[in-house]
């Protein structure tokens, strides 16, 4: 279950699925339809079958119920375990690599680069003209903004 489940207030419905959308369902209630998710990654006791009856409790998000406890029909509540998202590792970044990068597309760069979460931000002059430069962390000029002199 999630790591702060007593912190997150669970919900729970029941009715009919009417409709199916790979691991998310529309559950018809008595209180008008819910969207609901399985996860990518469900146990296999979970069929999602058009006109089953069933029965959720899970964490509501702004637009769906992130399902934990699934049961349909008679059968026995399957627990569905929190999977915690994998975030990609951000590049470390070299704010040397990024002064190279500017050199090289022609620009003067002006004071120390600053880092931001995906990229560096720095000052640059070329044919007279300053501009901030945002250098991604592969090495990639996203912006060119030109600044007032």
């Amino acid at each position: 279950m999630h790591p702060h489940q007593d912190q997150k207030r669970l919900h729970s419905h029941h009715g009919t699925v009417r409709d199916v959308f790979g691991h998310r369902f529309v559950l018809t209630t008595d209180d008008g339809p819910v969207l609901a998710d399985v996860g990518p990654h469900a146990p296999d006791g979970i069929k999602l079958k058009l006109g089953a009856k069933v029965k959720i409790t899970g964490e509501r998000t702004p637009c769906e119920i992130k399902v934990r406890l699934f049961q349909s029909g008679r059968h026995e509540a399957i627990e569905i375990p929190y999977q915690q998202k994998k975030h990609k590792r951000r590049e470390d970044g070299d704010p040397t690599e990024a002064v190279k990068v500017a050199l090289n597309a022609g620009y003067l760069v002006v004071g120390e680069p600053k880092r931001k979460q995906k990229h560096f931000e720095l000052q640059a002059i070329r044919g007279g003209h300053n501009y901030a430069l945002h250098i991604m962390l592969n090495g990639d000029i996203r912006k060119e903004i030109p600044l007032p002199k």
